[in-house]
């Protein structure tokens, strides 16, 4: 399987390739043995070939995680990767997780982000428009099990703009600032966000 996680918005993917990992720790690797993660911008491409062909460990499947491999100097792993995606030989019992945070820096770089594109299991995470934004603050409250008034999201939206990073340090500060007998108000935003 092929799972590929990438767009300029990486605080949503980010914690989305955490979701992913814990489901599979849960569901196929309770041992954690089975589950490697790899900068590609600083590892071997022998490394790499050699975690995506290894068997996995007292398990059904594996999970190899391959950071940044668009925006590394690795052309020759970008074009044998696409080799393997088009003749369908990756290891069925690798899935194999693309997490990028860049845009392609080669050619051929260029071309297996093309086809990585394409993939059924495929996420983009774009900046989101203020709208977007709205609602992730509003769903991204809520799982923190807390409230926020309407006034408050759309001055942290005017007042941050798409930074998910940031916006999330925040809601964190006023969670525990207001707590969960209360909805977060603008008057607490403000004293978060006002010099």
């Amino acid at each position: 399987m092929l799972i590929f996680l990438y767009g300029p918005d990486t605080f949503r993917s980010r914690e989305q390739l955490k979701k992913m990992i814990a489901k599979f720790s849960v569901d196929r690797d309770p041992q954690g043995l089975n589950v490697v993660r790899l900068d590609c911008e600083k590892e071997r491409p022998e490394r790499l070939w050699q975690e995506i062909n290894a068997s996995p460990f007292l398990a059904e499947k594996r999970m190899v995680i391959l950071e940044q491999l668009l925006v590394s100097k690795q052309t020759e792993v970008h074009v044998e990767l696409l080799r393997q995606i088009e003749e369908d030989r990756l290891p069925k019992t690798t899935i194999l997780l693309l997490f990028e945070e860049g845009e392609p820096k080669n050619k051929e770089a260029n071309v297996l982000f093309e086809r990585l594109k394409k993939e059924k299991y495929t996420q983009s995470f774009p900046l989101l428009s203020p709208k977007q934004l709205a609602v992730w603050l509003k769903q991204t409250i809520e799982e923190k099990d807390t409230t926020i008034s309407q006034e408050a999201v759309e001055y942290l939206v005017n007042a941050v703009g798409n930074d998910t990073w940031r916006l999330n340090s925040l809601l964190d500060q006023l969670v525990a600032y207001a707590g969960q007998k209360r909805p977060i108000e603008k008057s607490d935003v403000q004293l978060f966000l006002d010099d």
